[in-house]
């Protein structure tokens, strides 16, 4: 979504590597289009978009280091948090290419609780100069060819094999966008025209699930609850590696504030079944699901990753959560907060977070 919302604001063709099995068990890469409508999002928000698996051929490879492609790529990540991913490139290796990384302007960063805001690298890409400022980069190397950092510590390649190019525009991650500018900075030479609404509002609310995944849904969701399209509410509960959790009394306590607030659009909301997802499979918690009546799906029982392969238990959850008519998820939770700008978006439908309030309005960023 990132990548087709920068796209949108540098009015770029957006290049969309293969998904990333980062928090996988196993390595196996998937293209967008198996899993979301890439062609319906292109016409909805007129960002062309590019799959590499369309363009580069998958690549074989002994081992060599010498046989990757090296590709220069602008340092997101270590404007964020002062480490850029040197030689790393997720699924870019798949075509043969490593990355090597640049850091941004120093002054450019725009930071906001170790976000960097999209505006900026928009007014990087269309303002900046950028040759001057590897030419800059390339001095401070060459002064300090033992200690290549700039004032602020931050990694200059010692030996500028493949620098950026304005044809191309790389970032090495851009999952650390922020969705806003930041509240302390001030930014005039920015045109107004460029201070869009956020990633989700823009580009997000747009990508639908693909026809495959919906139907597999379908038929899941006539399994539990006797129709492909029936009306439930929703929680995201991820406990695993999140310190300081809310209490399953909390998410309980939420899921009824979600109630009080669906109850004049969705009367019979008291009587819906609840779906919950999770990734506590502990007997406290699956005890917790059946004394509150809510449904859990095991994809562990169901084979659902053998079935098809270990995309498919995420990207069925997600879709589970973007159906409900109200949806109560975890704090700090990526996943969740996507899926809750979806059941705004697409439902219409309140959701919020434990201890928060019910106005609160996801879907602006």
């Amino acid at each position: 979504m990132n990548i087709i919302y920068l796209g949108l604001l540098t009015r770029r063709v957006a290049l969309i590597p293969d998904m990333h099995p980062l928090h996988l068990t196993k390595r196996i890469y998937s293209s967008w289009s198996t899993f979301y409508d890439m062609e319906g999002l292109q016409s909805r928000t007129g960002v062309p978009v590019v799959e590499l698996d369309d363009i580069l051929h998958t690549f074989v490879t002994d081992g060599s280091k010498s046989e990757y492609q090296i590709m220069g790529c602008w340092s997101v990540a270590e404007a964020g948090w002062g480490s850029g991913h040197q030689g790393y490139g997720g699924s870019l290796h798949k075509y043969g290419l490593k990355i090597e990384v640049y850091p941004l302007p120093d002054d450019l960063h725009g930071i906001w609780r170790g976000r960097i805001a999209p505006q900026m690298l928009t007014h990087f890409d269309l303002d900046v100069d950028k040759a001057a400022w590897l030419e800059k980069l390339a001095e401070q190397a060459k002064q300090n060819p033992t200690n290549l950092t700039t004032s602020v510590g931050r990694i200059i390649p010692s030996v500028m094999q493949s620098p950026p190019n304005d044809r191309l525009l790389c970032f090495d991650d851009i999952y650390y966008l922020s969705d806003r500018m930041p509240h302390n900075a001030a930014f005039p030479d920015i045109p107004v025209y460029r201070q869009t609404k956020g990633p989700f509002t823009q580009v997000g609310q747009y990508m639908r699930f693909s026809k495959k995944l919906d139907l597999i849904v379908d038929g899941i969701l006539k399994e539990v609850f006797g129709s492909s399209n029936p009306k439930y509410l929703a929680l995201h509960i991820r406990h695993g590696d999140f310190p300081g959790r809310k209490s399953l009394a909390e998410y309980s306590q939420a899921l009824d504030e979600v109630r009080n607030r669906a109850r004049p659009v969705l009367p019979e909301v008291d009587t819906l079944p609840v779906l919950a997802v999770s990734d506590d499979t502990s007997q406290e918690f699956a005890d917790h699901a059946q004394e509150q009546g809510w449904t859990l799906y095991s994809h562990e029982k169901h084979q659902t990753e053998e079935t098809y392969n270990v995309w498919y238990p995420v990207l069925i959850d997600s879709v589970f959560l973007a159906r409900s008519h109200g949806m109560v998820g975890t704090g700090h939770s990526t996943f969740s907060l996507l899926a809750m700008q979806r059941v705004q978006a697409w439902q219409g439908m309140p959701v919020m977070f434990p201890g928060d309030s019910i106005g609160v309005d996801y879907f602006r960023y």
